[in-house]
């Protein structure tokens, strides 16, 4: 008996434990849901190359747009994930850490000590 007891007791710290590691990944999402734009960069020189828009859903995707307002634009979707200061962005093969501080209305990444700024745009996202 004192057996059983234990393990729902271990069941019940499981849940509850996820429930507020969920809570807490989503009010870390909603820091980066919308859309951010700015530049892509060359990740040796730093300079920028072209305009980007990124798209971070409440479903933890982002939706990357490159030369969003011309013919040529060409775009790619991966995942990510929020922890303290970094952000984790994963596409089909492998998980990249990232740096990063939101500061009100910019969104400042770092790669390699090269600094990109995205400034948020005042619209709402579509619901994927």
């Amino acid at each position: 008996m004192k057996t059983i007891n234990m393990m729902i007791m271990f069941f019940i710290t499981i849940l509850i434990f996820t429930n507020c590691n969920e809570r807490e990944t989503k009010k870390q999402n909603e820091k980066f849901t919308g859309i951010w734009t700015g530049y892509s960069i060359d990740l040796k020189t730093g300079e920028k190359m072209w305009p980007m828009t990124m798209e971070f859903t409440n479903e933890g995707r982002v939706n990357y747009i490159f030369n969003p307002k011309t013919n040529m634009q060409y775009g790619f979707s991966q995942s990510y994930r929020v922890e303290g200061n970094y952000l984790y962005l994963k596409d089909l093969e492998r998980e990249k850490k990232v740096k990063f501080q939101i500061d009100e209305n910019k969104l400042i990444i770092i790669i390699d000590k090269i600094v990109n700024e995205f400034v948020k745009q005042e619209v709402e996202i579509r619901n994927k």
